[in-house]
């Protein structure tokens, strides 16, 4: 896993693409990238991140990285 800092203060379009795609148009916003990204996208937190908003994007990465399969009973299988 990566920690990525996006500074937009130049505006790029790379960057304009990817909050276009999560319905968000200004930074600060939290995205979990699949390892299949772009054909997935990417999974959109909360601006403020709780314990089980970690889960559940945690989940739905397993499920994407497992063809659709969650080995964690405890979360239910949704998408975010």
């Amino acid at each position: 896993m990566e920690f990525v800092v996006v500074d937009d203060t130049l505006r790029e379009e790379r960057i304009a693409r990817d909050l276009a795609r999560s319905n968000r148009h200004v930074i600060p916003v939290n995205l979990v990238y699949p390892p299949n990204y772009p054909e997935e996208p990417a999974i959109l937190l909360e601006e403020i991140i709780s314990p089980a908003d970690a889960l559940k994007a945690l989940a739905r990465m397993e499920q994407i990285v497992n063809g659709g399969e969650s080995n964690d009973s405890r979360v239910a299988k949704k998408s975010l």
